[in-house]
């Protein structure tokens, strides 16, 4: 899908916090409040029914950059009580053999989940957080709980172009993860994104859901659009940049933003948009994909084109990304819940959920499935999952080096 030249891509990930299907791209099931993304994704590859492997964004680190197992309550906090990561192999590694630079910027405390030790133990060599802004930016308002989530969405990609030209133009790797789609929503100029809002609400249909169900929502819609907004600004910036033309962008949603009732599998369906203005062609994917299947299938790129090396065996759990143009689901894909349970599995065609069994279609709808043959093999396939995923995360016996 790409013309190469000589010079190794540089990569750019933007995670936003709670980018759901229910409310981006086409055929969105509460029509679209991301109208940037949207139009780019007309112009990238794209894959609809795209899934996240967690509730909540601690998840969405270690399946994106390592595709790794959750341990007890994700990976990333396996760090708990002094203890150290197990030998795992992740992307950055993989590209450490073509000298990249790794920077992860953020608006909030990069402590949390662990995120910052998690970046660290990949060798990132800078981190932005909220403790690296300054006088001349404000934080978003105070939660009701004393404290405040960090600085505006905006704001996070502003400092970043104001720092990102004294790190290395090529090759380099480039994080952002958002925060303004998160209780409690709040935006900067907020009156002015009311009217964002209602301006939108003219060009969708609200005739399935009511004024009312939008307009009691609107808070969470607003942040939608200032965050569509803020993605379209700061790619602006990158496109500005010599290095635009040898970058490819990769934006996905770390879960969903719950405002109604969902189906089970509803919580993890999220958009994968990925740009480039090395793209020759757009596509649209309705095969099944996870986050997971982002590091394996950037690996096999860099080996294919610039003949970076691949341990010969690795504990992905992702497959490369599903580029049929026709609907299915070939994965093994365990979700944890944000109570940190692993009690949900697709796999295949078939979705488990607390002891119920579906069928998914082509618009990750579930269909209920009466087989109890079906039903205990993927219970037995979910406990042993379970078992092995605690067993090589608290043992470390996830990776052999000595195959280096």
């Amino acid at each position: 899908f790409f013309n190469f030249g000589e010079e190794k891509p540089n990569f750019v990930f933007i995670i936003v916090e709670s980018l759901s299907r229910n409310f981006s791209g086409p055929g969105a099931r509460w029509g679209s409040f991301t109208p940037f993304l949207d139009s780019l994704a007309q112009h990238s590859i794209y894959w609809e029914n795209f899934l996240s492997t967690s509730e909540r964004t601690f998840n969405v680190l270690p399946s994106a950059m390592a595709s790794l197992p959750y341990g007890t309550k994700g990976f990333m906090a396996l760090v708990e009580e002094g203890r150290s990561y197990p030998d795992f192999v992740s992307l950055p590694k993989i590209l450490n053999q073509a000298e990249y630079h790794y920077n992860f910027f953020y608006g909030g405390w990069a402590y949390f989940d662990y995120m910052e030790v998690f970046m660290n133990q990949m060798g990132f060599h800078y981190i932005l957080d909220d403790n690296k802004f300054g006088s001349a930016y404000e934080k978003m308002p105070d939660t009701g709980e004393g404290y405040s989530w960090g600085y505006p969405d905006d704001a996070t990609f502003r400092r970043s172009m104001e720092i990102i030209d004294s790190f290395p133009a090529n090759p380099r790797m480039d994080i952002f993860m958002t925060l303004n789609m998160h209780q409690p929503f709040s935006t900067p100029d907020p009156e002015l994104w009311k009217q964002v809002f209602n301006d939108h609400l003219e060009t969708i249909d609200i005739n399935n859901h009511g004024a009312e169900f939008y307009h009691n929502r609107q808070l969470q819609f607003s942040s939608v659009l200032y965050t569509d907004d803020a993605i379209r600004n700061l790619l602006q910036e990158y496109s500005k940049k010599p290095e635009y033309n040898n970058t490819i962008f990769f934006i996905l949603g770390d879960h969903h933003l719950q405002m109604h009732d969902f189906n089970p599998i509803e919580k993890y369906h999220v958009p994968l948009i990925i740009y480039s203005p090395m793209l020759n062609t757009s596509r649209k994917f309705p095969a099944v994909s996870s986050v997971a299947d982002l590091t394996p299938t950037i690996a096999a790129m860099m080996k294919n084109n610039f003949q970076l090396q691949i341990p010969q065996k690795t504990h992905w759990l992702g497959n490369p990304l599903d580029t049929s143009s026709n609907f299915r689901s070939k994965n093994f894909v365990p979700f944890m819940r944000v109570n940190r349970n692993i009690d949900e599995l697709l796999w295949d065609e078939f979705f488990y959920s607390e002891g119920r069994l579906f069928i998914i279609d082509e618009h990750l709808d579930l269909i209920p499935f009466d087989d109890r043959k079906k039903l205990k093999l993927l219970e037995k396939q979910l406990s042993n999952f379970r078992i092995l995923n605690n067993y090589v995360c608290n043992e470390n016996k996830l990776y052999n080096r000595e195959q280096e």
